[in-house]
């Protein structure tokens, strides 16, 4: 099994790296030497986003109502711009981060379970789980193969035990591009 890491399908990055990422020495690491290298440049440019800000009212406001019945044509209008996969998986990625907001008061909670893609879709709002379930929902049906990945992340947990920081709960995916397994963390 081939696995790359790549940032330019959406990692979450801190402020400070975002703006190293605009620079002209970006890079991105890629931890299996087997696997194609990749130009980053079309993935950073607006189109995906720009496809992701346009969608059409009708299905905007239906995704809101009734979401499983809008799916397929927020998918297909989010995919059908480009033949590029990297940027059909982009274009979905962007739309998610642009129309679903993170809710702090679930993960202040610890209700930090994986929720069903159209409850996230109807409550536009999730916490990891509901972030990794929508993604992989959406390019299964844009017909790429993805999983959710589950573990743990270090840093900024919230939850202590005394003066020690626990490691947090956590969900992402995997998808596979071209043959390549690829980590994205919406």
């Amino acid at each position: 099994m081939k696995i790359s890491l790549v940032l330019i399908l959406g990692l979450t990055i801190t402020t400070s790296f975002c703006k190293a990422a605009e620079a002209s020495t970006y890079r991105y690491r890629n931890l299996n030497q087997n696997a194609e290298s990749i130009n980053i440049d079309p993935y950073r440019k607006e189109t995906p986003e720009l496809a992701s800000l346009n969608v059409p009212d009708e299905i905007s406001n239906g995704i809101k109502t009734a979401p499983l019945k809008y799916l397929d044509k927020l998918i297909i209008h989010l995919t059908k711009w480009t033949a590029d996969d990297y940027l059909k998986v982009k274009s979905i990625h962007d739309w998610i981060c642009l129309n679903i907001d993170y809710d702090m008061v679930g993960y202040n909670k610890g209700d930090i379970n994986i929720e069903e893609p159209h409850i996230t879709l109807r409550l536009r709002r999730g916490v990891c789980g509901g972030y990794a379930a929508l993604f992989r929902y959406m390019t299964y049906k844009a017909g790429f193969e993805s999983t959710i990945v589950s573990g743990f992340t270090k840093g900024q947990g919230k939850y202590a035990l005394g003066e020690q920081k626990i490691l947090t709960r956590h969900a992402w995916n995997s998808i596979k591009i071209k043959n390549v397994y690829y980590l994205v963390d919406v």
